[in-house]
């Protein structure tokens, strides 16, 4: 799924936001866990670069969310 972080990076710099937002929504659930605030992350900077805020204002509340949970144990008997 980085492949999509990547393309969507490239949409964005090439200042096609709408279509960053777009790949990265449709694949939202695809995204493993350790690529979501990144994911995240993207889809802000396109809304915020392209003046979608109302997609800044949907997706700020998730990335906050995502950024304060806690990360899962690494060794489970602890």
């Amino acid at each position: 799924m980085r492949d999509i972080l990547f393309q969507s990076t490239a949409l964005r710099k090439e200042r096609k936001y709408r279509e960053a937002i777009d790949l990265l929504e449709k694949n939202l659930n695809r995204i493993e866990d350790e690529y979501m605030v990144n994911a995240l992350k993207e889809i802000v900077r396109a809304a915020e670069e392209g003046g979608l805020f109302d997609y800044v204002k949907k997706y700020i509340p998730l990335l906050r969310a995502k950024i304060k949970e806690p990360k899962p144990r690494q060794y489970p008997y602890y």
